[in-house]
């Protein structure tokens, strides 16, 4: 099973959409950054797959 994640003939390039450079937080897992990005804007699109998007709140719960 394959997921598409972006849906533009481009590929997403993440520094691209970064206006300022942030600190790699190496000490932290997977579910303590989807935690802190929830914190930060609950309401954006953290996946989608197959026509369905979930948010970082509803991912973090």
């Amino acid at each position: 099973m394959s997921v598409n994640i972006t849906t533009s003939t481009q590929p997403y390039l993440p520094n691209q959409a970064m206006t300022e450079r942030q600190p790699y937080l190496r000490n932290l897992g997977v579910a303590e950054l989807v935690a802190a990005q929830a914190a930060a804007t609950p309401n954006a699109i953290a996946a989608t797959a197959r026509g369905e998007s979930i948010t970082y709140a509803e991912l973090d719960k």
